[in-house]
């Protein structure tokens, strides 16, 4: 998958100065602020580039639990209703597997991923229901022995067996993470529509009370996501290889946006050499991958030096200019 890195910022404030030394730790300054997504607890949300595993996603909401009581297995089948966050949304941002523990219980290759799936204009969201070996028809998802103990019939199923008097979720939907999509419709029917949040900037699944198995515990779920910025260049040189993210086109989306990052003023770079690097990497074939938690904004700078030091490239201040050039 590439590049890997956790993101660990701390500080507060940074500026550019009249020369970017890469080596040494900038002063601290008052250009650059990071507004950061954090949730009620205070936790900082992850960002996620390139086709990434996230392995824990922050747990929004839980609930909904229901246990129905199967005979001839003499368990209690477990429903349960769960919005986990995938972190800052990111431009073009997908998903591409769901895992529970070691197991994959929905796996979206080649076009059947996240943006291939059902798109609900409703509420912005992406309705992932479908086997794992199967990309055409939209069934449970029933990969036995996901949950539960050895011989204990536990397994995943979207769709599941709830009886008529429970409350109907079922399956599993994805929010990509941007500003205009809306609540979850079930999550609001089961707490209060006038305080369940659409979670806008923030993508997140959410797992409709599907049926999770008969054990007595639920693994921890794991996704494969990322987003793929592309202000400099667009779609032809945004995705390298196939699942990784231009190295340029994340510098430059960390830098200048202002959602969860740096949120500086593209006038303080020189974007003809941001672009002319993101076509150089994209014909070289290097890209990256990435995932990690935004915790503040100083340490920025240590996560682009991470990244020019795997590209091989510098970036500094041309004083003829007054503008940050990137040189490969």
């Amino acid at each position: 998958m590439g590049f890997f890195t956790t993101l660990a910022i701390y500080g507060t404030i940074w500026s550019i100065g009249k020369f970017v030394e890469w080596m040494t730790p900038p002063e601290p300054g008052d250009q650059m602020e990071v507004k950061l997504p954090l949730t009620e607890e205070g936790v900082p949300l992850a960002i996620c580039y390139g086709q990434t595993r996230l392995d824990k996603p922050f747990l929004l909401w839980w609930g909904d639990v229901h246990f129905k009581d199967i005979t001839s297995y003499e368990q209690d089948d477990m429903f349960i209703g769960l919005d986990l966050s995938l972190g800052i949304g990111v431009a073009n941002m997908n998903i591409w597997r769901i895992g529970a523990g070691d197991v994959t219980i929905w796996d979206g290759t080649g076009a059947w991923d996240g943006l291939g799936a059902p798109f609900d204009p409703v509420d912005g969201s992406y309705n992932i229901v479908g086997p794992v070996t199967n990309p055409v028809g939209y069934q449970p998802i029933n990969p036995f022995g996901v949950f539960g103990e050895e011989n204990s019939y536990g397994f995943f199923s979207s769709v599941g067996f709830l009886p008529s008097t429970f409350r109907d979720g079922r399956g599993i939907r994805w929010y990509p993470g941007d500003f205009y999509q809306l609540k979850n419709t079930y999550v609001a029917s089961v707490t209060s529509p006038n305080t369940t949040s659409g979670y806008r900037g923030i993508s997140h699944v959410v797992f409709q009370s599907p049926q999770v198995g008969f054990g007595p515990q639920i693994p921890p779920f794991n996704f494969d996501c990322g987003g793929f910025p592309d202000a400099l260049n667009g779609e032809p040189t945004r995705v390298i290889g196939g699942n990784e993210a231009n190295p340029a086109e994340v510098i430059y989306d960390l830098l200048t946006q202002p959602w969860g990052r740096a949120g500086l003023d593209i006038s303080l770079f020189d974007t003809a050499s941001f672009t002319l690097a993101a076509v150089t990497l994209h014909g070289e074939g290097v890209g990256s991958g990435m995932a990690g938690t935004v915790t503040s904004s100083s340490a920025v700078l240590d996560i682009i030096r991470e990244i020019l030091a795997q590209i091989d490239a510098i970036m500094y201040f041309n004083p003829f200019t007054g503008k940050v050039v990137l040189k490969l």
